[in-house]
């Protein structure tokens, strides 16, 4: 007999939005791949002029934070995240499939 697992990885685009929420068109900062309590960042190339004043290291470190401070379930803690300068929308992922024997 053998056991398989199954994890269903939801896929979050983490967007910045340098001018606020009402403001300039947001910047794709990362994505960020959920299994339940757990995430994981891709970080995506950033133009410097995209996101002035702000530095794009810096915002890695700031969506590092965020992913970090979820409490419980990641996913639904950073699509539920109310800030007038990040936010987070699902983007259509993968299944992560491993089996063990």
């Amino acid at each position: 007999m053998s056991l398989a697992l199954v994890l269903l990885v939801r896929v979050l685009e983490a967007r910045f939005h340098p001018g606020s929420k009402s403001g300039q068109a947001a910047v794709v900062v990362g994505l960020v791949l959920c299994d339940g309590r757990t995430a994981r960042i891709q970080p995506v190339p950033l133009v410097p002029d995209k996101v002035k004043p702000f530095e794009p290291a810096t915002l890695l470190d700031k969506l590092e934070f965020l992913v970090g401070s979820s409490v419980g379930d990641t996913f639904h803690a950073l699509v539920e995240l109310r800030s007038g300068f990040w936010s987070f929308v699902e983007v259509p992922g993968r299944d992560d499939r491993a089996g063990a024997a």
